[in-house]
């Protein structure tokens, strides 16, 4: 089968498209040489070197603006061009009869919580649903985003949505060993403080980085310190200004961006890592920081649950009490961190990237088959 891949977040873009695009390629290209691949880039992106090169796969460079307009407007051309039996596209499939079509949707929380979201937000998400009509299948990354589908109408019974977990990059597992030196070069290279609890993600309200303030604040700050790696993104949070208004400043470090090769360091640094997202269509940083031998704290919800299992201790992320109660319980024992860091990463060890594509391609191969 010669199957077109929109790669477009492969160098850049939304965060988890981006680490799904890269893992995808790269298993595509080193185990699956009875297909023909085409991989659809950004135009902007023709400079940088692209690192997975086979006889079995072309490349071509095109977009036009966003995806949405790119998917709309440039790609029905190109796939047309190239001669593809199937093309997958992230979020917006292509206006396009004659060619099979998969289309991943990572969730729909602009729809399950539409308050995390702004306007203008909503409507460019707003395309996703009648460009499906275009779509023979879909694939999602939890059973939680796959029930959201089905409950909003973008799943069903003719175009049926397939759950593909994401995987754990291998540079994060405990398996790679890194010393004790290693890892104090590391924090001092980046001013990180010596014992602290981590979030790593984006900065908007989805995300309760306020939560996560506060319910540090009323931790032991003399012991323990807060490392927030992120940006600001999609609909905000004052973060600076709470920081401010508790009298944090010295306690609370950001960290606005940290290579992609230095986060296992960072996961490895902390005592524990904290996610207490109101709503995550899978959640992949707790699940890099269970690989990572790191302890978790997370919100308790049906997602994450899904990812996390036993290994982690779940809070209620509408609750400061019950948030600063779980890093309490984790940071007051190291007994207990000991045995999270230990389960955690058994639990980690059973999502792969390799299983991860070996199942996305059964979906693949499927759609194709199918008359």
């Amino acid at each position: 089968m010669r199957i077109g891949i929109d790669a477009k977040w492969f160098f850049s873009g939304h965060p988890s498209g981006r680490v799904f695009t890269r893992n995808l390629l790269k298993y595509l290209v080193s185990d699956f040489q009875n297909h023909s691949f085409v991989f659809f880039l950004k135009s902007e992106d023709r400079s940088y070197p692209f690192p997975y090169v086979s006889q079995n796969v072309q490349l071509c460079y095109g977009s036009m603006g966003s995806n949405l307009v790119s998917n709309f407007l440039l790609m029905p051309h190109l796939v047309k061009k190239y001669n593809v039996d199937l093309f997958v596209s992230q979020n917006f499939s292509i206006p396009l009869r004659g060619t099979k079509q998969l289309c991943v949707i990572f969730d729909v929380i602009f729809d399950t919580n539409p308050e995390f979201f702004t306007l203008r937000e909503r409507a460019y998400f707003g395309f996703i649903r009648p460009l499906l009509f275009f779509a023979n299948a879909i694939i999602t990354i939890s059973d939680q985003s796959k029930k959201d589908l089905e409950r909003f109408g973008y799943a069903n019974g003719k175009r049926k949505a397939n759950v593909v977990y994401l995987g754990v990059d291998e540079r994060f597992y405990m398996t790679h060993e890194v010393s004790w030196e290693g890892l104090r070069e590391f924090g001092s290279r980046w001013g990180l403080p010596r014992d602290f609890v981590l979030y790593v993600g984006r900065f908007n309200s989805r995300k309760n980085i306020e939560g996560l303030i506060r319910a540090y604040s009323r931790l032991d700050r003399s012991r323990w310190k807060l490392v927030l790696c992120g940006r600001a993104d999609g609909r905000g949070t004052e973060v600076q200004r709470l920081i401010a208004e508790l009298g944090l400043e010295q306690y609370v470090k950001i960290v606005d961006h940290i290579p992609d090769d230095d986060l296992p360091l960072l996961y490895r640094s902390a005592a524990a890592f904290a996610y207490f997202s109101f709503k995550e269509g899978f959640g992949l940083p707790p699940l890099e920081a269970m690989a990572s031998g790191t302890p978790v704290v997370v919100s308790d919800s049906p997602s994450l649950r899904e990812v996390c299992g036993t290994a982690v201790e779940y809070v209620d992320p509408t609750s400061v009490d019950d948030m600063h109660r779980g890093l309490e319980t984790v940071l007051s024992s190291e007994t207990r961190r000991e045995q999270m860091s230990s389960e955690g990463y058994v639990q980690a060890a059973k999502l792969t990237w390799k299983n991860s594509i070996e199942q996305f391609m059964r979906v693949v191969e499927r759609t194709g088959d199918h008359q």
